[in-house]
């Protein structure tokens, strides 16, 4: 079974102007999830795959590659949302996926980065029900800083070569330097 993994914010996936938080439903959403969460480029979202959702190896891996990437200046937490990939779901919406290299500094990841294309309104207005419903069904986790640090630190110390494409202030801020 093939998942996929997105980084968002769950703090951002809340009803507004409604008693209560939960279910997230699209009525309600905060506009923030749309353009924090969601933010597309091209009409695609981006998505990393994974082979196994519990597979800790596996997933600590992308959640490195999600920490690094061409635009990280400091470490942060984040969340992930996690799904089964749904090809029957997905066709039925008329997406695709299109496989693109990955922009991050975790090398081992890049080929597991994949953008879902032919975004619009209308699929774009059904993928946001499906990503309520993984909310609402808990299909996410949360990654703190130290615990992203400690993975960077372990992957860094088994791959120093790679710690090149780091900025100076990133190293130090992880801990390799």
């Amino acid at each position: 079974m093939t998942y996929l993994v997105r980084k968002f914010s769950n703090s951002k996936w809340i009803n507004i102007s409604y008693e209560n938080p939960k279910p997230v439903c699209t009525s309600y959403i905060s506009a923030d999830a749309f353009t924090s969460c969601l933010r597309t480029k091209d009409n695609t979202l981006s998505f990393w795959e994974i082979s196994d959702i519990k597979d800790t190896k596996e997933l600590n891996e992308i959640v490195m590659a999600l920490a690094l990437n061409s635009n990280t200046e400091t470490l942060s937490s984040f969340d992930i949302l996690f799904f089964e990939k749904n090809e029957d779901l997905f066709n039925s919406l008329d997406l695709k996926f299109e496989k693109t290299e990955g922009d991050t500094f975790i090398s081992e990841c890049q080929n597991k980065h994949l953008d879902l294309i032919n975004l619009n309104y209308s699929n774009m207005t059904e993928l946001l029900n499906k990503l309520c419903e993984y909310v609402n069904n808990d299909q996410h986790q949360r990654f703190t800083k130290g615990q992203i640090k400690k993975l960077l630190q372990a992957y860094y110390k088994d791959n120093p070569n790679e710690q090149i494409m780091l900025n100076e202030d990133l190293r130090k801020e992880i801990g390799i330097v």
